[in-house]
């Protein structure tokens, strides 16, 4: 992503600065806008095999009651023609494993001509 955008996703997550959120991802990971507006960012990992699912590393919502993060990332899948791997936070708090990072951002995704899957 370019600098502002990278300032923004780093804001949006909560972290103190852009270099400090780039430092937990990896070299292959890549950032998908989602839907109209977009309605949210969704960053991927590379599968470990070809055919394998791309496991989703982060999901950015812009939207505070927009689609939940299975409709969003049904609508990535389908546009990208794979499937993903993604571990979602359980409501009651009983996860196993390290689910995906969700944030909601504070304001709206910036107006650009970027396209949207």
């Amino acid at each position: 992503p370019s600098t502002s955008t990278e300032l923004f996703l780093a804001v949006a997550g909560g972290w103190p600065s852009p270099r400090a959120m780039k430092a937990g991802w990896q070299e292959e990971d890549t950032w998908w806008l989602v839907g109209r507006g977009p309605r949210a960012a969704v960053r991927l990992g590379r599968a470990d095999a070809e055919g394998e699912p791309l496991p989703v590393r982060e999901i950015v919502h812009f939207e505070a009651s927009g689609a939940s993060a299975e409709a969003l990332l049904g609508n990535l899948s389908g546009a990208l023609g794979r499937s993903l791997l993604v571990h979602l936070p359980s409501e009651d708090g009983s996860d196993f494993g390290t689910p995906v990072r969700i944030h909601h951002a504070l304001l709206p995704w910036p107006r650009s001509t970027a396209p949207a899957c």
